[in-house]
């Protein structure tokens, strides 16, 4: 017998499969065999001849075609079809009842759907790949494909999630849904044409896999999750609010792959997800629900990550304040190389809006925000130094925002920040300009008129080079605000604002400042009240540690120090918050390193000490936020990156996951690489398909309520390996796809495989 003959004869030789267990059993048929060729890919099920009868299609890239595999009792010709492929009986290669047609495309895809994307009650073929965009062939009325259509769409990631189409707006209108290194793209179409507009959503990771779209939160839309492969926090969800996508949420779960069923017996009548915990390969299922209120997760903050910008755009610049006036902060943020500004309107439960796009100023190099005259709707103070221009804009009534109109300012604005000085009701803008190398102080503040009019400069002369940021907080303790303007490179300068309202330099001789001040930028810096005098101190995160800096008779000391957990982390954006709730602040900081912040306590003897870590991923954190946002008011912490924000709530706030089930299988040397939901024994309760692709075998789970376990009522190896063979053996995961369905309309679920050159389908009886 040669090698490809024992191979298939493994892959036929097994007897019926049976599974007999309480309260009802089922039996699986020896596999039907479909020959293909090796790599096929994409296996994906649709009834495409509206006979009832779930077909199926693979993309064979070996023969750059499309196989579409129609379904029909044995001996049966396939009405509205036309083969492509002479009918041969080859016993010992393919038995299965399927009539093929082939699709041939030229280049190299490895995404496919079967979606109507012009609603005409025939699926479409959507297929795409990495350098060949995303095409479309239209079912004809006589059951012929059209032409390509090419679309101008980024490159779909592989695999046969990467394509999908939805009504996500309840238009009446779909969209076709591209999944790429980008995020993911929203094209519209009317009829066969699509349309202009294309709406990009970004992700929070360019390793993106597993999409899927499920109304987890049971408001009658669709909302969307994926996973980050090799990640603590794999599992990430974006919730539908009716004019667009939320800030995405990192769950605390390490998943690989996922099924969905609403008749999970471990969560009865609600969506549940399955998949497999990449750490322990255990099987586990999940469900995920609206937050719930969970005061005792101390270690747990759950981020929703909000991504504004790609990374190519540069760093963005933000402003937070209210410009519509009503009540609730707004956010605005612009990035260097893209000349549009991203508003994103604040909601009354605290979080924000899709965000929305507008023409702007390229090259934004400083932004601000103020009331100015005192409406109650804030204005926005830009700065361009590639366009050479400092304006101010607002949001017009129920439009958008005004292109910003020029102020009289001839040199360049390299620094702003906005802050009601005097106490009178009104925000005043402090601004830093260069002109050659010389740099200056100037106020901006409206005058009786409501005209924006510039102060009297105030020279700096011990700036020598751009501020990193700029920091206004009442550091002496005299209730008015003063200033402090960090560098890169030098130490910060200290303008302490008098009772006149002029500023004057403070500890110029310094020597805390000319050491523990030099080289800052905001990310470095924080605050808080250390000594307990009632007044903010300055704290600034070195590796390892955190200096608290204050004011002492008119001179800088260092008032304490309190140490990371380690003695080399990068320490970042150091607070005083009380976060328990006690009345005792307690210190955090943002490690890097560890993709957490690090909580400190203090204890008897007044020291700062390391009490514990809460993980929330990676960031480059910039900026920290802590702020009450919504109604009623929730603490909450805003984290600013280099292309997205996150907003992390303290209190009241779970991450709205919730693992209802584990199962560690206990077959030797087995690890499950995936599992699908399937009701197997039509009971009305889902049962769960398990694989192990390294040692192709397939276990089958049935969840049993009495015992609150899942419990294992059949397994077998899909086939055997012959040691001696020689010969092409594909890759080391076979099977490398799986699918569950009702394959023949008996009202029974079946499932088909993809395992080396064959597509096996497996029928109950």
């Amino acid at each position: 017998m040669n090698p490809l003959t024992f191979r298939v004869a493994a892959l036929l030789g097994s007897s019926a499969l049976v599974a007999e267990a309480e309260p009802r059993g089922f039996q699986f048929g020896a596999p039907e065999v479909i020959k293909l060729d090796w790599n096929a890919k994409c296996m994906v099920a649709k009834d495409l001849n509206g006979d009832g009868k779930l077909d199926l299609a693979v993309v064979n890239p070996e023969r750059a075609r499309i196989d579409i595999l129609y379904r029909r009792k044995p001996g049966e010709k396939v009405s509205r079809v036309r083969s492509t492929k002479s009918d041969r009986w080859e016993p010992d290669l393919e038995d299965a009842p399927y009539l093929r047609e082939t699709v041939a495309f030229d280049g190299d895809f490895a995404n496919l759907a079967l979606e109507d994307l012009d609603l005409d009650g025939r699926p479409d073929l959507i297929y795409g790949g990495s350098g060949e965009g995303v095409s479309v062939r239209f079912r004809e009325k006589d059951d012929s494909w059209s032409k390509p259509l090419e679309l101008d769409a980024n490159d779909p990631v592989p695999g046969n999630r990467s394509l999908a189409v939805r009504d996500l707006d309840g238009d009446g209108r779909v969209e076709l849904v591209v999944f790429s290194k980008e995020g993911f793209e929203r094209i519209s179409f009317e009829g066969r044409k699509p349309k202009s507009g294309t709406k990009v959503v970004k992700l929070s990771s360019a390793n993106a896999r597993g999409f899927r779209f499920a109304d987890y939160d049971g408001d009658g839309s669709d909302d969307f999750l994926y996973l980050v492969p090799d990640s603590e926090r794999a599992l990430r969800t974006l919730r539908w609010s009716g004019s667009g996508f939320l800030s995405e949420t990192s769950h605390p779960l390490t998943a690989h792959a996922l099924s969905s069923s609403k008749s999970v017996p471990v969560a009865a009548d609600e969506l549940s997800f399955a998949s497999i915990d990449e750490d322990s390969s255990e099987l586990l299922t999940f469900r995920l629900r609206q937050p719930l209120a969970d005061e005792g997760k101390k270690n747990l903050w759950q981020p929703r990550i909000r991504n504004l910008f790609p990374d190519k755009a540069g760093a963005f610049l933000h402003a937070l304040a209210d410009f519509d006036g009503d009540g609730h902060l707004d956010l605005t943020a612009v990035a260097p190389k893209q000349a549009e500004l991203r508003f994103l309107r604040g909601r009354k439960n605290g979080g924000f809006e899709a965000s929305v796009s507008f023409p702007f100023l390229r090259g934004v190099s400083a932004l601000a925000a103020g009331d100015f005259d005192g409406d109650g709707k804030a204005s926005l103070l830009v700065s361009s130094e590639e366009e050479g221009m400092v304006g101010v804009c607002r949001l017009q009534k129920g439009k958008r925002f005004g292109f910003p109109e020029p102020l009289a300012i001839e040199d360049d604005t390299v620094a702003m920040a906005c802050s009601d000085l005097d106490g009178d009701g009104l925000e005043e803008a402090l601004l830093v300009t260069k002109k050659k190398y010389d740099y200056r102080l100037v106020s901006l503040k409206a005058n009786d008129k409501g005209v924006l009019t510039l102060g009297e400069p105030i020279d700096l002369d011990d700036l020598e080079r751009d501020p990193s940021g700029l920091l206004i907080r009442d550091l002496d303790g005299d209730d008015d605000p003063d200033l402090l303007i960090l560098s890169g490179r030098n130490p910060a300068i200290l303008l302490l604002r008098d009772e006149e309202g002029e500023f004057e330099a403070a500890a110029e001789k310094s020597i805390v400042r000319k050491s523990i001040l030099q080289g800052l930028t905001p990310s470095r810096l924080g605050w808080g009240d250390v000594n307990q005098d009632g007044r903010d101190d300055l704290l600034v995160g070195g590796k390892g540690f955190v200096r608290a800096v204050g004011l002492v008779d008119g001179d800088l000391k260092v008032l304490d120090q309190f140490n990371a957990k380690a003695g080399d982390e990068d320490v970042r954006c150091p607070r005083l918050l009380d976060l328990d709730g006690d009345g005792q602040s307690e210190a955090i900081f943002y490690v890097p390193s560890e993709g957490a912040f690090q909580v400190l306590k203090r204890a008897k003897d007044e020291v700062f000490r390391y009490s514990r870590s809460i993980e929330v991923g990676e960031l480059e954190l910039s900026a920290l936020v802590h702020l009450k946002l919504g109604k009623p008011a929730r603490p909450q912490l805003l984290a600013f990156g280099k292309s997205a924000f996150w907003t992390i709530p303290l209190k009241g706030d779970s991450s709205g996951m919730s693992v209802t089930s584990r199962h560690q299988t206990d077959l030797k040397d087995v690890s499950y690489s995936s599992a699908v939901f399937g009701d197997f024994d039509a009971d009305g309760d889902a049962d769960v398909l398990a694989l192990d692709a390294t040692k192709h075998l397939i276990e089958f789970l049935r969840y049993a309520p009495a015992d609150k376990a899942w419990q294992s009522v059949l397994h077998f190896h899909v086939f055997d390996e012959n040691m001696h063979y020689r010969g092409r053996k594909g890759g080391q995961k076979e099977p490398r796809e799986l699918l569950v369905e009702d394959l023949n309309g008996d009202g029974k679920d079946d499932f088909a495989l993809l395992v080396h050159d064959r597509l096996l389908t497996y029928l109950q009886e």
